[in-house]
């Protein structure tokens, strides 16, 4: 079993002075899990729904092979990946260099998806 407030822990591990949010969502952009320094639980949610939609579009495109996507934005980048059938994603500021962004995101899926499968295959997400 999969502690929540375990899950939030780790979470909050990547988020630094620059790295400003991780978040845990099922792919039809529910929250399961988030930790976010700047950022509350409303924006959280929705971030997580603009992002699983932008995955789906991604998807629906015929990207099968579809691993990891860096979204660049005005104001910062958000990293996203396809964990346990779920879906990670790190927000920072623009000053973070994609290159570190996408390691912190590699690290943490690579730690937490053991853990996942687990609960997935327990649950069927």
């Amino acid at each position: 079993m999969l502690k929540p407030k375990v899950l939030t822990n780790v979470l909050h591990e990547v988020n630094t002075d620059q790295v400003t949010c991780a978040m845990l969502f099922n792919k039809e952009g529910s929250l399961l899990a988030y930790s976010g320094v700047n950022d509350g639980k409303s924006t959280a949610d929705v971030n997580a729904a603009l992002i699983s939609n932008i995955w789906d579009t991604f998807e629906r495109q015929g990207k099968d092979d579809l691993v990891h996507t860096m979204i660049q934005c005005e104001n910062g980048n958000i990293a996203v990946t396809s964990v346990s059938g779920m879906l990670l994603a790190l927000k920072a500021n623009s000053s973070v260099p994609l290159g570190m962004l996408k390691a912190k995101l590699i690290a943490l899926t690579t730690y937490l998806e053991p853990h996942l499968l687990t609960v997935a295959k327990d649950s069927k997400f």
